[in-house]
């Protein structure tokens, strides 16, 4: 799953953090699909990862969330 990267009960959190959540890190793969061509991209860098689901894939833009993108950018 996109969200689960580990289990601190079983495993040690600076494992966890080490080895995995690179995806989390590293925002490059976020930009596609609307964001791929978004003006807001360089305040933004894909939103919020809590706005994602489960597969990545956005559910809610964090620009037009705050009204930073003009009505002719609203289908995002």
């Amino acid at each position: 799953s996109f969200n689960v990267q580990g289990d601190a009960c079983s495993e040690r959190v600076s494992t966890i953090w080490k080895s995995r959540f690179e995806r989390f890190r590293n925002r490059d793969w976020l930009r596609c699909g609307a964001c791929a061509t978004c003006p807001e991209w360089d305040a933004c860098l894909g939103g919020s990862l809590h706005n994602r689901s489960d597969d990545g894939q956005m559910d809610r833009c964090t620009a037009r969330m705050i009204g930073a993108l003009g009505p002719q950018n609203m289908t995002l």
